[in-house]
């Protein structure tokens, strides 16, 4: 059997930790470009997911939209509703107004003029009343003076 030198199995070693190096770093670069590529497919998720959540968001973003849009054409019919039913209310107003004004114009008419008739009628029955008096106070002094 030969025996080793010293040369010999330093070379022999040296070889080992090579080797034994060489396969730690091919398991490393093995693990970092699984974690390269685990990290590459998480974020391709997340950006995905982002997105997703982003398309959501515009749909529900739209879907307000159009919900206020809605609100806003019924707010506006409601309103043109109200004012059309006002309008016509204060149309029928004015109408029973002029009605009633000229009701009120013609019963005027009517008391005024059977309040010209009563003074008219107060006034001849006064003036009859008053000839009355003279005339009995004529009767009654030339019965006095025949006395």
């Amino acid at each position: 059997m030969k025996d080793k030198s010293p040369g010999e199995d330093e070379l022999f070693n040296v070889k080992r930790e090579n080797r034994y190096l060489k396969r730690t770093i091919a398991a490393l670069r093995d693990e970092l470009e699984g974690t390269q590529i685990e990290k590459e497919s998480a974020l391709q998720r997340t950006l995905a997911e982002a997105r997703s959540e982003i398309e959501q968001f515009k749909a529900t973003v739209r879907a307000m939209r159009d919900t206020i849009d809605e609100m806003h054409l019924e707010k506006n019919r409601i309103s043109w509703e109200a004012r059309s039913e006002a309008n016509q209310e204060i149309n029928h107003l004015k109408s029973t107004i002029h009605a009633l004004r000229n009701e009120l114009d013609g019963h005027t008419v009517i008391y005024g003029e059977r309040i010209q008739d009563m003074k008219r009628s107060a006034k001849n029955k006064r003036e009859q009343l008053q000839e009355t008096i003279v005339t009995l106070r004529h009767a009654l002094e030339e019965g006095n003076v025949e006395s």
